[in-house]
């Protein structure tokens, strides 16, 4: 039986102080104790896209039972890395900081993006407490990582010349190589053994090939990791924000089902 959302939250500051780019909406369920809960992350290469894009799989998953939590963050012509995967940690620290209020588990709560939202899931699910990547002055706690990652169309290796990924480094790939590396989860040389994965990729997909999806997921696996990947037909990059078509709904559950698992 599905639960009732009693509370929503939204345009909430998560960074400590509100410059108006760092918000954060809530879909809270009817429930006495805490439960487990996602963190929603857009994609638009780093440069586009908002956090209500992800409403509807935040409604969909918090009648399920999850408080769930859609965020907007400083994009790249705002901001250049690593901006954006400290304000992923400062989001996933509000989380856990303030649980008690959002009728949270902290030790339960999945990352969940698209495309560039994704390859920010996977960073949070890298960068270890005392990891300097992304530590924000204002971080309220050092341990940022999520129980479980789900990310549609990725971005898991930034290793080559691409307008998109230039506005996020500042510089072209020929000039900033060590950047594009260690903004690279694929090129992290310690993968997540303990923090489960699941990608789902659609078969046509240019802009997040799926031979760079398996190729993450089986590097995962090497090291011990739980990865998994899903490969949808017929359907483009960036398809997963609703619930009603044939592909969503099929993504939504493959997400169930690893959600369910991952973070019982």
């Amino acid at each position: 039986m599905e639960e009732c959302i009693v509370e929503t939250m939204f345009n909430i500051a998560y960074a400590g102080e509100d410059d108006g780019m760092r918000r954060i909406d809530l879909f809270i369920p009817d429930r006495k104790e805490p439960g487990p809960g996602i963190l929603f992350i857009h994609g638009g290469g780093w440069s586009a896209g908002k956090k209500e894009q992800f409403h509807p799989l935040a409604e969909h998953f918090c009648k399920l039972g999850y408080t769930c939590a859609s965020m907007s963050y400083r994009l790249s012509g705002h901001s250049k890395f690593p901006a954006q995967i400290e304000d992923a940690r400062l989001g996933m620290a509000h989380l856990k900081q303030h649980a008690e209020k959002y009728r949270l588990d902290p030790l339960r709560i999945a990352a969940f993006g698209s495309s560039a939202g994704g390859h920010l899931a996977l960073l949070l699910a890298l960068i270890k407490p005392g990891d300097k990547l992304g530590a924000h002055a204002s971080l309220p706690i050092d341990d940022t990582r999520p129980r479980a990652v789900v990310g549609y169309c990725p971005v898991t290796d930034l290793k080559r010349e691409k307008q998109s990924y230039a506005m996020l480094i500042g510089d072209t790939f020929a000039n900033a190589r060590d950047a594009y590396i260690a903004a690279s989860p694929a090129d992290w040389p310690e993968q997540p053994a303990d923090i489960p994965i699941l990608i789902v990729n659609v078969d046509a997909d240019t802009t997040t090939p799926v031979e760079t999806s398996d190729a993450y997921c089986r590097k995962v696996r090497e090291a011990g990791g739980h990865a998994e990947l899903v490969v949808l037909p017929g359907v483009k990059h960036g398809f997963g924000y609703g619930v009603t078509t044939e592909a969503q709904k099929a993504a939504i559950g493959h997400a169930e089902r690893f959600l369910q698992e991952a973070l019982r």
